[in-house]
């Protein structure tokens, strides 16, 4: 007589918890090493001179589109994506987040974006690109590579997505917010070769750095580190 196949349940494979949690951290390691690889390529290219007829037709392709009214506005968006007023955004929502007694929230926060400041800072040290100067709009101080406007924005907006897809139920809302993040940090980009304040490889340098520092700041979130380290709620 034919045995009907029933599954025993002690034969079900179980997942291991730790095993999981191990190879959801070799994942999360092997996207930010490729990350800092192609950021690491990028640079070196840079250094080498390797991009410069990219940046040039790329850049003297963007300069075509000058209007007044365009110049207007991307000097707007340049304006509120500063680092004064990114900073400015960043102590008041700091602020706000540790008046709420969200500290973990707060120091997560803040912390990820020093971080985005100092690396961004520490990298144009270590590159020394020089801004460019076929048609400037804007006068730029300092090294240009990578772009800090959208490193920190990428960063600021990143971060605070990150908290909003936290706290917030709302698919929509969310969907929304995401839509409209990722288009303004876009146009942040834009608005920098726009002005003739870097080059397109500077833009895009800044948002792959960026995206480093927003990893690994969400994955020691995601770890607990904030919570353990800072001894904060």
């Amino acid at each position: 007589m034919a045995k009907t196949g029933k599954v025993n349940p002690s034969v079900i494979l179980r997942v291991d918890p730790e095993r999981q949690s191990l190879d959801r951290r070799r994942i999360k390691l092997m996207i930010f090493a490729a990350l800092a690889v192609v950021f690491l390529a990028l640079a070196a290219s840079v250094a080498g001179g390797k991009t410069a007829d990219f940046d040039l037709q790329v850049s003297n392709y963007i300069y075509s589109l000058r209007t007044p009214a365009e110049t207007l506005v991307m000097r707007g968006v340049s304006a509120v994506s500063s680092t004064p007023f990114t900073g400015l955004l960043t102590a008041i929502v700091i602020a706000a987040f540790w008046m709420k007694n969200k500290r973990k929230t707060a120091v997560f926060f803040g912390t990820t974006l020093l971080v985005s400041v100092i690396a961004n800072n520490a990298i144009k040290y270590s590159v020394h690109r020089f801004r460019p100067d076929i048609s400037p709009l804007e006068d730029a101080s300092f090294y240009s590579f990578p772009s800090g406007h959208s490193m920190n924005s990428l960063v600021f907006y990143g971060a605070l997505l990150y908290i909003a897809h936290k706290s917030i139920k709302n698919k929509r809302l969310l969907a929304a917010m995401d839509v409209a993040a990722i288009l303004f940090v876009a146009l942040v980009g834009f608005s920098r070769i726009y002005l003739g304040a870097h080059f397109p490889t500077d833009v895009v340098a800044g948002f792959v750095a960026g995206t480093c520092v927003l990893f690994a700041a969400t994955s020691a979130e995601k770890s607990g580190k904030f919570k353990k380290v800072l001894a904060v709620e």
